[in-house]
Formats: structure tokens, C-alpha cells, sequence
């Protein structure tokens, strides 16, 4: 929510909590009523004062709720960037082991085309070795014997 729209919302429900219901005590047939509207007409009424509790504190003042409301935005934009900063890093530690795996799954790629190469290349040697024992001359065995 933006400041400007949350401070706006606070000074409107400031600005409306002061515009209490007013109160009135109607005495009707021996009968004590209570209503926020006046009485009837024929009976007694009196203008009763707002009913006031001792554990409310009183209102501070419009400048002072602004500034506490200041102050809590500012803990709030606090404590946001710290989750942001924490995302970040968190995220930075993902690619970095991303990387990592992406790594070692290369070198095993390598090891495993190097190992296949050696192999064939084992096989090859055993052949050549097997047509030059069925050869008996080193001059004609490439003619011959393939």
C-alpha cells in the first residue's frame, strides 16, 4: 500500500472518530430507555454524556499519530529490505549451486567420453595385434591379412 494512501485512510479515520453518536436517556411510563435517538414526544429526555472508560488513553494528536505512523513505515521499510537482502542471497547461493551441479556433471561427461575413447581405443590395439599373428610376413600382412 502506498504511504500517501495509508496516511490519507488515517487522517480520515481520525477525522471521523471524533464525530461520536450522541446519547439520549428517555424517562417513558416510570421506564428508563437509552437511545441515539430523541425521545418521544410526552416524555422526559436528557442529553446523556459520552460514556468514558479510564483504560482508553486519551487521543494523541493528529501530528503525533502521524509521526508514530512515519515511525512504524519506517521499521516496516526496514524489515522489508532485510527480506529482500535475505531473497537475494538465498538466491544467489541457488545459482551457485546450480552452477556447481552443472559442473560436475560436465566433468563426468568428459570422464565418461575419455573412458569410451581408451576403451575403443584398447580394442583397436587387440585387433591389430590379432591380424599380425595370423600375418606371418611383417611385409605382407597389410595386403593379405585384412
Amino acid at each position: 500500500m502506498k504511504p500517501v494512501l495509508v496516511l490519507t485512510s488515517l487522517a480520515c479515520a481520525i477525522a471521523a472518530g471524533g464525530a461520536g453518536a450522541e446519547t439520549y436517556k428517555c424517562v417513558a411510563g416510570g421506564k428508563l430507555t437509552i437511545s441515539d435517538t430523541p425521545c418521544p414526544s410526552g416524555a422526559a429526555s436528557t442529553l446523556a454524556p459520552p460514556e468514558s472508560t479510564g483504560s482508553t488513553p486519551s487521543p494523541a494528536s493528529p501530528a503525533d499519530e502521524l509521526k508514530d505512523m512515519k515511525a512504524k513505515l519506517e521499521v516496516m521499510q526496514r524489515e522489508r529490505h532485510a527480506r529482500e537482502v535475505a531473497a537475494e542471497r538465498v538466491n544467489q547461493e541457488a545459482k551457485r549451486e546450480e552452477a556447481a551441479r552443472a559442473a560436475a556433471g560436465r566433468k563426468a561427461e568428459e570422464e565418461k567420453i575419455a573412458a569410451q575413447r581408451q576403451a575403443a581405443q584398447r580394442r583397436a590395439a587387440l585387433k591389430r595385434k590379432k591380424l599380425r599373428m595370423n600375418c606371418p610376413y611383417p611385409d605382407s600382412w597389410q595386403r593379405d591379412c585384412q
